[in-house]
């Protein structure tokens, strides 16, 4: 298949000419006038009485302007200009005050157009400013604007206005505008260097004695944000506690506390004491988006509760006899889908109450689940179960037997009679559910597989290998003949899967952590590049994007459109949390067969992930799938950069430090060349090794003078 032609993002070039040619550089009042109507931002163009000085402003942004990320930012602008003793550029609210005068100007382009983006996308919380400045309530308007500029990641310009509240209100006291301040001035200084103590006794301070609700709230939510990046379990998961009690329910306050409480392995105290108190069962356990090896669970039981016993997939593995009710579950080291429940018992072993739950359980999107005999004579009935993310409807069913397609379902219940082509064939049924958002899932079973008699588990393994010459193109028209493939040094019999036409889905994790702020733009254009460049229709893709914890921005879908658009509207702020986030992707891919591969942007520094890079490995193996790692900055000595490149090494993928823009289309050429002259074997596992132990896997092409990437090992779904 050749390769497809790079697509000109039309919608940027038409940015430009839109940005460039019809920008009116308005008087400042006009500007304001429009502003106010709008509801936009203003971009200040200061001239000064000197012509040469002018040409550089100007040439500066002329050049601005031909950025993609630039042209975006001020088509959602109004812009204007004034004559004044010194040339500059600033940002004015609605109502024509200051907000800031971007540092970056005349240095870096990406750095201007993430400060504008920024900013646009609090617009309200400035136009809320300038009305309170029109009230001539300054302190509260100064407060709002240091608010939106901290919400822009503006720190220093959020910081000094946070100092000019203080000192209207040390002219006109506000203690409650007073507080608010020093909280928005804590909130900046505890995570900096040489402040860290100083802030977090203004935010005890603060916590302790609020003026306000919300300031309580904030400040106990900053506090448990602090602990927990300190490994302080039980001072995060107090402040998290006292945050849910102060916040309203619903409200998103409460919704953080609740998630942060939960990822520490608590929950919130009052639904502890109301589960007591209305004799029900409650587990309580860390919330982690792999849970393998020793799994700690506790459990509230109503008093009357004598012992309580412990479940993992309906197999009674602990009990406990004193509250607090706790066990220690051991789920191996894959992570798999297991579902735990607690049973409470009286004196008189009369049941008192039951709750379960599901764990390593993928719920963000699309799920499919095939439900078919592994043996069949002729003829059989199968089904599929199906589920669509929250907020979706499932469009289509379609069913394949091996490459043949069989039928589409459109409507529940989705069954089919399935005849065989022969009496006792051999071969695997595929489903492919597609829901409304255009996102799409896959689950096969084989039917008739040799041993399958024999045995009632069937792992069908599929092994992804990218066959190259020495001089780095990919090795064509290779059959199942040609490899040696070996499952814990045994060899095995592989069949060849898919062809070089074949779609491929790609996964794109996107690390939008605050240490990546000056990279977003280079990260969100070699992203979309990929997208733009290396995909065709057909091709699927999906945006994680992650800090402290991951966040499923789309779907996996066809509509590259909105790909594109999903990854240029991420904004970064906050830890890092890249094993936590890197599972998560790979766990979109799960139910995802054929041709795939992971592409991670991330500056590699892990500052507060549950989860660990053994834990990722083992997912990788799990899963199949080759990830491509891209470190935005050279930071080789970082121990999560080390365990990266081992991953990549494992899955197939590869590692690229600190990319060149120019070496970016080489780069993605080679992953896509790579994903879709992937050969994709299949084989059905002999292996008697517990399914809790990895196998190892080994493949080659005798007598070629080729390099062979593939994964090392896989765990048995």
């Amino acid at each position: 298949m050749a390769a497809p032609q790079a697509r000109t993002p039309l919608a940027f070039i038409l940015l430009f000419f839109a940005v460039a040619a019809h920008a009116q550089w308005l008087p400042v009042d006009d500007a304001v006038r429009a502003a106010k109507q709008n509801g936009r931002l203003i971009l200040l163009r200061v001239r000064t009485f000197n012509r040469n000085e002018d040409k550089d402003v100007d040439e500066w942004l002329a050049a601005a302007m031909q950025q993609p990320a630039v042209a975006r930012a001020l088509a959602g602008m109004n812009l204007a200009e004034t004559r004044r003793k010194y040339r500059s550029i600033v940002v004015l609210d609605q109502g024509g005050g200051e907000v800031m005068t971007p540092d970056s100007v005349f240095l870096n382009f990406n750095q201007f157009a993430v400060t504008l983006a920024s900013l646009n996308r609090n617009a309200a919380l400035f136009a809320a400013a300038a009305e309170l400045r029109a009230q001539h309530r300054l302190a509260e308007s100064e407060l709002v604007r240091g608010n939106g500029l901290l919400r822009s990641g503006e720190l220093l310009p959020a910081r000094a206005a946070f100092e000019l509240v203080l000192e209207h209100t040390r002219k006109q006291p506000d203690a409650l505008t007073e507080q608010r301040a020093r909280l928005g001035i804590a909130s900046i200084d505890v995570d900096r260097y040489g402040r860290t103590d100083d802030a977090q006794r203004e935010l005890r301070d603060i916590a302790s004695h609020p003026l306000a609700k919300d300031t309580g709230i904030s400040a106990f939510l900053l506090l448990g944000h602090r602990y927990k990046l300190e490994h302080r379990t039980g001072a995060a998961i107090d402040a998290y506690q006292h945050a849910w009690s102060l916040a309203p329910k619903p409200s998103p306050a409460a919704d953080e506390a609740r998630r942060y409480l939960e990822m520490l392995g608590a929950t919130p105290a009052s639904d502890v004491v109301a589960a007591a108190a209305t004799g029900e069962v409650h587990l309580v356990f860390a919330r982690r988006p792999a849970m393998v090896g020793k799994f700690e669970v506790t459990a509230t039981a109503p008093p009357s509760a004598a012992r309580v016993e412990f479940y993992l997939d309906g197999a009674r593995v602990a009990e406990d006899s004193s509250p607090p009710f706790a066990a220690t579950i051991a789920l191996g080291s894959a992570p798999r889908v297991h579902t735990i429940a607690a049973k409470a018992f009286d004196v008189r072993n009369a049941l008192l109450g039951e709750e379960s739950a599901t764990i390593n359980e993928v719920t963000d999107g699309l799920s499919v689940h095939l439900v078919a005999p592994p043996s069949i004579e002729s003829h059989a009935s199968i089904r599929v179960e199906a589920r669509p993310p929250a907020g979706a409807t499932i469009e289509s069913v379609e069913l394949y037997w091996s490459e043949t397609k069989l039928a589409t379902l459109t409507a529940p219940p989705y069954r089919y009679e399935l005849t065989l082509p022969s009496r006792n064939a051999s071969g695997y049924v595929r489903a492919v559910a597609r829901d409304s958002t255009g996102a799409t899932a896959e689950d096969v079973r084989m039917i008739n597989a040799p041993g399958a008699a024999e045995e009632l588990k069937v792992d069908l393994v599929e092994i992804y290998a990218v066959v190259q010459q020495r001089g780095g193109r990919n090795a064509e028209g290779l059959t199942a003949r040609d490899f040696v493939v070996k499952e814990d040094g045994v060899p095995v019999n592989v069949e060849l899967r898919g062809t070089p036409n074949d779609p491929i889905a790609v996964g794109f994790a996107l690390d939008i952590s605050g240490s990546m702020r000056p990279l977003m733009v280079d990260v969100g254009e070699a992203a979309t590049e990929f997208v733009n460049g290396s995909l065709a229709a057909g091709d699927r893709a999906f945006v994680i994007a992650f800090s402290d914890q991951p966040r499923l921005v789309q779907p996996l879908t066809d509509d590259l459109k909105h790909v594109s658009a999903s990854i240029l509207d991420v904004e970064a702020g906050g830890a890092t949390a890249i094993w936590d986030s890197l599972i998560a992707a790979l766990q979109q891919l799960r139910p995802v067969t054929g041709k795939r591969a992971l592409l991670l942007f991330t500056d590699g520094a892990d500052t507060t992930s549950s989860a660990d890079a053994v834990t990722a490995l083992a997912v990788a193996r799990e899963v199949g799938v080759p990830v491509y790692v891209f470190l935005t900055r050279a930071a080789g000595f970082l121990p999560a950069v080390q365990r990266l490149e081992s991953l990549a090494r494992d899955t197939g993928g590869a590692v690229f430090k600190s990319p060149r823009k120019n070496d970016l289309p080489r780069l993605f050429a080679q992953i896509r060349d790579d994903t879709r002259g992937e050969y994709l074997l299949s084989f059905t596992s002999k292996s008697s090794r517990p399914r809790t132990e990895p196998r190892t896997i080994s493949v080659s092409v005798p007598g070629r003078d080729v390099v062979v990437r593939a994964m090392s090992g896989y765990y048995p779904r």
